[in-house]
């Protein structure tokens, strides 16, 4: 581990096997407290989108992500006073049409799309070069299983804190709120 220039702890990927992400808990906990020990809870509902058909399972994402935002502002009263977060990688995987369809479906929520930063959806330097077929699970989890794991464990965090962001209510193109969630996850 190192030190940034700010005194914090920083990955050494040189170190790290297998190119595992050495983050300490001191940098997660502080990238979600904020700056303010006062600050209100703030809430984000956010989800890893696709609108083409899945690159993995084949099926139709951009159909089951409108249902479970239909679903999800039907049954979840609370969704309208949260910002409800599209994450997606691209234009290839989300294509401008697509997410025009979704807004224009959901124009009165406090609904967007956001791109995952580059260095988020990246293979670290330390992997560049390695031979894939070593690693665990080769080639069953694959490099956009790799990435999704990475963003929702670590690249999100920092992410959401530099928003104003402290609480994350996760949700998937497929969970369906079948019935009313009452009272307010954050």
């Amino acid at each position: 581990t190192n030190r940034s220039s700010s005194g914090e702890r920083v990955a050494n990927t040189e170190s790290t096997p297998r190119g595992a992400m050495e983050v300490s808990p001191t940098t997660l906990r502080g990238a979600m407290e904020g700056s303010s020990p006062t600050q209100q809870p703030r809430g984000a509902i956010a989800y890893l989108a696709q609108g083409v058909r899945h690159s993995t399972y084949g099926r139709d994402s951009l159909a089951l992500l409108r249902r479970s935002l239909s679903l999800l502002y039907e049954n979840y009263a609370a969704a309208d006073a949260a910002d409800t977060i599209l994450f997606h990688r691209d234009d290839s995987d989300f294509p401008p049409a697509a997410r025009d369809s979704v807004l224009a479906a959901h124009s009165r929520r406090r609904l967007r799309f956001e791109r995952i930063p580059e260095a988020d959806w990246s293979l670290p330097p330390a992997l560049l070069h390695t031979n894939r077929s070593s690693w665990y699970g080769w080639p069953k989890f694959a490099l956009g299983y790799r990435f999704m794991c990475r963003w929702w464990t670590v690249g999100i965090w920092p992410w959401l804190a530099a928003r104003g962001y402290t609480h994350l209510f996760r949700l998937d193109e497929d969970s369906f709120l079948l019935s009313p969630l009452r009272g307010d996850v954050f």
